[in-house]
């Protein structure tokens, strides 16, 4: 991966974060571009850069937290153990998925 495209990904993924802490703070009505801008510490310009909305943001992020929860879910699920323990493992994760969404 070249220089450019590796920095470019980690500027999105700043902006992916900061946008996830702002809709988790504040929720989606009351987030705005520029309060991601500020969270991340950049230019609003830069946001759109990356989004060409607030709307796009919550998609990808909303994207990027349903993909992880159901990652471990599957994860939990596929263990050793009972029905009953395997969804209680699943239960778990979908849990402490949004635990560290909170505490992040």
């Amino acid at each position: 991966m070249a220089k450019d495209e590796r920095e470019r990904g980690q500027k999105k993924e700043l902006l992916m974060e900061a946008a996830k802490r702002c809709f988790l703070l504040h929720g989606y009505r009351r987030t705005s571009i520029d309060d991601v801008a500020q969270e991340a510490g950049v230019a609003k310009g830069t946001v759109y850069l990356y989004f060409r909305s607030k709307e796009e943001i919550f998609r990808e992020v909303s994207a990027a937290v349903i993909h992880k929860y159901l990652t471990e879910a599957e994860k939990a699920a596929a263990s050793p153990g009972t029905v009953e323990e395997r969804l209680a493992a699943a239960l778990e994760a979908k849990v402490l998925t949004v635990h560290r969404l909170k505490s992040s």
